[in-house]
């Protein structure tokens, strides 16, 4: 540890354990947070596509989408 460390009382290490949680930790995080992105693109992408329904319906086409019975 340094000296300027030392003098500010930051903590020291605890060892190895303390940088393995640390990764743990981080890599917890940032799994996370892509899980976050990809929700929040399905999201979007899945109200973009009832948006765009309800336009077409709104302005009254019947085709707008398909609704035949699938065997």
């Amino acid at each position: 540890m340094s000296e300027d460390a030392k003098r500010r009382g930051a903590p020291e290490p605890d060892g190895p354990h303390d940088d393995e949680d640390r990764s743990r930790a981080n890599i917890v995080a940032i799994v996370f947070i892509l899980v976050l992105f990809v929700g929040a693109f399905w999201l979007f992408k899945s109200l973009q596509s009832h948006r765009e329904i309800e336009n077409c319906i709104a302005s009254g086409r019947r085709d707008c989408i398909d609704l035949t019975a699938k065997p």
